[in-house]
C-alpha cells in the first residue's frame, strides 16, 4: 500500500527536479528560520537593505528564510504550495533550466527594485519569504492561461488572471516598511511582458493558442475540462433515465383485451 501511494509522488519529483528541487530548499529555510529564535540566520540569508551590498547572495537567498515562529510556517505551508502547484506546471511548459533562470531572475530584480528603493528614501528594511518569485512565476502561468479556473482551498473556483493579482498584492502588502512596497513589486510587470513575448530577445508561447490544460492533483481545471464534466454528467443522468423507463416497463403487466 504505501510503495502504490508514493509512487506518484516519485513521478512528480523526476517530471519535475526544478520544482522539487526549490520546495526543499523552503523546506530547508523553515529548518533555519524556525529554530533561530534570535534571529541570527537573517542576516546571512534574509536581504538587508543596509549590508546588500557586502552580502550580494542575499539576493537569491532571501525567498528561503520564511522569519520566526508562525510566520515561517505560513511561509513553508502556503509558500511551498503555491511553488509545487505553479512550478510544477511552468517546469514543463519552460524546461527545469529555464524555471529555475525565472525564479532566480525576479528573486534578483524584485530585490534590487527594494534596495533601489531604500537607497533612494533613506529607509532601512529587509526583505524575505518566497513571494517575490512565487508571484513572477503565477503571473506568468496565469498569462498563459487566463480562460484557466482554479479551485481555491479545493472549493471555491477562481480565474487565473485573479490569482496573479493576489500574489502581486500578497508580494505589495508583505513587504515593510510599506513605503518600499511598490519597488518590490513593480518588477513583477516584467514577468507578465515576459509571458506575453513583449521582451526583446524572449519568446514564449503566444497568448490564446495554447491548448488549456488540466494539471492532474494540481488544481487547475480549464473551461473546457468543466464543459466535458457538465456533457458527461448529463449523459450519465439521460442513461440513468433512460434506464429506468426500461426497468418500470419490464415490471408493468402487459394490457390484456376485452
Amino acid at each position: 500500500m504505501g510503495t502504490r501511494r508514493t509512487a506518484p509522488i516519485l513521478a512528480w519529483m523526476q517530471d519535475a527536479p526544478a520544482t522539487t528541487l526549490l520546495v526543499a530548499l523552503l523546506a530547508a529555510g523553515f529548518f533555519v528560520s524556525f529554530t533561530d529564535a534570535a534571529g541570527k540566520a537573517a542576516g546571512g540569508i534574509a536581504l538587508q537593505s543596509e549590508t546588500a551590498g557586502a552580502r550580494p547572495w542575499t539576493l537569491l537567498t532571501y525567498p528561503f528564510y520564511g522569519g520566526i515562529g508562525v510566520q515561517a510556517l505560513f511561509s513553508l505551508l502556503f509558500g511551498g504550495l503555491c511553488t509545487w502547484q505553479i512550478g510544477r506546471w511552468l517546469e514543463r511548459d519552460e524546461g527545469s533550466l529555464r524555471l529555475l533562470a525565472i525564479w532566480t531572475s525576479f528573486s534578483t530584480l524584485c530585490a534590487l527594485g527594494y534596495w533601489t528603493g531604500a537607497g533612494i528614501l533613506g529607509q532601512k528594511g529587509m526583505l524575505f519569504q518566497p513571494w517575490p518569485p512565487i508571484a513572477a512565476i503565477t503571473i506568468v502561468w496565469a498569462a498563459r492561461n487566463s480562460q484557466t479556473t482554479v479551485l481555491l482551498m479545493g472549493a471555491m473556483p477562481i480565474a487565473a488572471k485573479w490569482i496573479a493579482v493576489l500574489a502581486a498584492v500578497i508580494v505589495f502588502f508583505g513587504t515593510r516598511p510599506t513605503s518600499l512596497a511598490p519597488f518590490a513589486t513593480l518588477p513583477l510587470a516584467i514577468a507578465w511582458l515576459y509571458a506575453v513575448r513583449m521582451l526583446p530577445g524572449f519568446g514564449g508561447p503566444a497568448i490564446g493558442k495554447r491548448r488549456e490544460t488540466f494539471v492532474r492533483g494540481a488544481g487547475f481545471y480549464s473551461k473546457e475540462y468543466f464543459d466535458d464534466v457538465k456533457r458527461r454528467k448529463k449523459e450519465r443522468e439521460e442513461q440513468r433515465r433512460l434506464k429506468e423507463l426500461f426497468e418500470r416497463s419490464m415490471k408493468e403487466p402487459p394490457d390484456e383485451d376485452p
